[in-house]
């Protein structure tokens, strides 16, 4: 009996693979002492779960650093990332899918390409079996493209860093006043989760001087997140409506950039306005064409003519008509996906754009007629 309750408390034997990284500076030479992150991308393994039970902000990755050669290696269990500390008695990566990322500072980063460590050789054949059908995915395609399967019980892997570019602008209202207020760059992976954790990393961030000017330093050379904001004293919602990226003048938000060839510095101005112009409006009748007051009115709108996130495509506004059928919508972005009409009695309306041409709704009056419901 004693015997056997040994061998139950035995701890159970972990298999591992490891990546062996070598880093190199600008000009090619080892990389000594950078701190090198593992940042997970899906939802298994982007945080460290540990950190959530205990009610903490959640682990943004793994944490390692080379050494005087530039070399340093990174072990990932096969196991799962939720599974880690009962194995272990640590919470280490496990299977699913991440980056490398190097930030040495003023002397250059890296981003390493996807790298995707599967369960077991089936979901392993299906990945390579995607990568070699699948296209390269947008601004992100030069990581996709050189993806990393780990098969192996050891991969290398080469990584060089890269210098950083610098972003200059101001922020304006619609007169051409300067505003105080801040801004933000960051690198986007398009993480595979909408949970708001991970997905942002090389995070840039400052405030606008008294002129409206401000200047990010040390942004990674590859595509980015651009984000600006103003607070008001009043209840009113600021909104960025108009962009001047490089010399060209734009009536929409530009938050997502990609840098030419060889670009290190990039001049972006905003046009802040102090609540929105953006005014979806109309009248709800009823089958007889009186005005029907207190029908629903929810619609979906994105920042972007085709929604780039998860957020984008599930951003929902809504109001309720008046005594007269009248109401008012306005939004804090352009583009509207669709227009829902709702109220007891009567039969839901619709107008939807996400499967029309173009895939959105312009701004404007939208007038719905509802039927009785059973007729």
């Amino acid at each position: 009996m004693a015997m056997a309750q040994a061998e139950e408390d035995k701890p159970t034997k972990v298999a591992w693979r490891t990546i062996e990284v070598s880093l190199t500076d600008t000009a090619g030479k080892p990389a000594a002492d950078v701190p090198v992150d593992l940042v997970g991308v899906a939802r298994q393994s982007m945080y460290n779960p540990a950190s959530l039970d205990e009610g903490e902000e959640p682990h943004p990755g793994w944490h390692f650093k080379t050494d005087a050669g530039g070399h340093c290696q990174v072990r990932l269990g096969r196991f799962s990332c939720y599974k880690a500390k009962e194995l272990t008695g640590e919470d280490l990566p496990g299977w699913g899918t991440y980056h490398l990322v190097a930030d040495a500072g003023k002397a250059g980063f890296v981003i390493s390409p996807r790298i995707y460590h599967p369960e077991n050789d089936v979901d392993g054949a299906k990945e390579e079996e995607q990568l070699e059908q699948s296209e390269a995915r947008d601004e992100l395609g030069e990581f996709l493209r050189r993806r990393r399967l780990l098969t192996e019980d050891s991969t290398p892997l080469a990584l060089q860093l890269l210098l950083a570019m610098r972003i200059t602008g101001m922020l304006v209202d619609p007169a051409g006043k300067p505003l105080v207020g801040h801004v933000t760059a960051w690198t986007d992976l398009q993480m595979e989760s909408h949970t708001g954790y991970g997905g942002g990393i090389l995070r840039r961030e400052t405030d606008s001087d008294a002129s409206g000017k401000f200047a990010l330093e040390g942004v990674y050379p590859a595509t980015f997140q651009f984000s600006a904001r103003i607070d008001m004293k009043d209840d009113k919602e600021p909104v960025w409506i108009k962009t001047r990226l490089r010399t060209q003048w734009v009536d929409t938000i530009v938050d997502r950039i990609t840098p030419r060839e060889d670009e290190k510095e990039i001049e972006i101005r905003c046009v802040i306005a102090p609540e929105s112009p953006h005014l979806f409006h109309g009248h709800i009748t009823g089958p007889d064409g009186k005005p029907l007051s207190g029908a629903k009115v929810t619609a979906g709108i994105s920042r972007h003519s085709e929604p780039l996130s998860y957020s984008d495509d599930h951003n929902f506004e809504s109001t309720t008509s008046g005594e007269d059928g009248a109401y008012e919508l306005r939004a804090s972005a352009p583009y509207l996906r669709f227009i829902t009409v709702a109220a007891p009695g009567f039969k839901e309306a619709n107008e939807d754009f996400e499967s029309s041409e173009p895939v959105f709704g312009a701004p404007g009056e939208y007038d719905f007629k509802l039927e009785k419901e059973g007729e």
